[in-house]
């Protein structure tokens, strides 16, 4: 989602930092960000198994909600 809604300001002063510390301080996020994946959000049925109920189908739409939690300062 962050490269999805970043895409627009490639150099927006505040988005580059974000992702320079984020890189800097997160060998799985540098990794992930470094590969340029951009997964969109499409219409259609998700299929998942599972191992008490079986196969559970849901539809799901293209809405995507983003979903942000900030960490409290003594953990940043």
């Amino acid at each position: 989602m962050l490269r999805l809604n970043a895409a627009p300001y490639p150099h927006d002063p505040t988005l580059v930092t974000l992702i320079d510390e984020l890189a800097r301080a997160n060998s799985e996020f540098r990794r992930l960000w470094d590969t340029h994946d951009v997964d969109v959000c499409r219409n259609g049925k998700r299929r998942y198994r599972h191992p008490m109920a079986s196969e559970i189908v849901a539809d799901h739409r293209d809405d995507c909600l983003a979903l942000f939690q900030w960490a409290q300062a003594s953990v940043r």
